[in-house]
C-alpha cells in the first residue's frame, strides 16, 4: 500500500507544483521542414518523457485547421505511397488547441530524442504514413498559418502516469483533433 500512496503522491506533486518551464516554438506550416530542422536543436537536448501540445493563435484558425484536414481525410487514407494515418477528429469546438500528445523519454537509433521524432511524424516528414500523427505536410502545407508547439519536460519516474497527465491536460486545453 504504501508503494501506491508514493506513487500517487509523485504525480500529485507534479500536478501542484505545476508541470514545470514550457517551451514554445513558432510553425510556420508553409515552411515545414525549415521549421523541424530548427526545431530538432532544441527538442533533442529534452531526453525526458515530454507533455506536448499545438495551438493555432486563434479557436477560428484552430477550427479552419481541423476543417481542412477532414476535407483530406479521406485523400489521406488512400495516398499514393501508402496510407496516412491522423488522428480523428472529436466534438470539441470551442478550443484554439488542435492536438495534444505525450511522449516517453529517450532516443531512437538515428539518436534523435523521442520527442524530436515524434515532431517528425506530426509534421509528416517520417517515411512511414501508418505512424500516426498530424501529417501537416499533405494537408496544411500550403497554409501560411502561424502555430506554436508547447513542451514541457517531465520530472516523473512512472511512464504509467504520462497518459493520466495527458488526459488532465486535454480535458483543460479541449483539442480539435485526437481521443482524449
Amino acid at each position: 500500500m504504501k508503494d501506491i500512496e508514493d506513487e500517487l503522491a509523485q504525480i500529485g506533486d507534479i500536478v501542484s507544483k505545476g508541470l514545470g518551464k514550457i517551451s514554445r516554438y513558432p510553425i510556420m506550416l508553409n515552411d515545414l521542414k525549415g521549421n523541424f530542422d530548427l526545431l530538432c536543436k532544441p527538442l533533442n537536448k529534452k531526453t525526458g518523457h515530454c507533455l506536448y501540445w499545438f495551438n493555432a493563435s486563434t479557436k477560428e484558425e484552430a477550427l479552419t485547421l481541423a476543417d481542412s484536414l477532414e476535407k483530406k481525410r479521406i485523400k489521406l487514407k488512400s495516398y499514393m505511397k501508402g496510407q496516412r494515418v491522423v488522428p480523428p477528429r472529436n466534438t470539441n469546438t470551442d478550443s484554439k488547441t488542435i492536438y495534444v500528445g505525450i511522449r516517453r523519454g529517450g532516443q531512437n537509433k538515428d539518436g534523435l530524442t523521442n520527442i524530436c521524432s515524434r515532431m517528425n511524424q506530426h509534421f509528416g516528414l517520417y517515411k512511414v504514413g501508418s505512424t500516426q500523427g498530424l501529417q501537416f505536410k499533405y494537408w496544411a502545407s500550403s497554409n501560411k498559418t502561424k502555430i506554436t508547439l508547447s513542451v514541457i519536460e517531465l520530472d516523473l519516474e512512472n511512464v504509467e502516469y504520462l497518459n493520466v497527465l495527458e488526459k488532465l491536460v486535454a480535458i483543460k486545453l479541449r483539442p480539435l483533433l485526437g481521443r482524449h
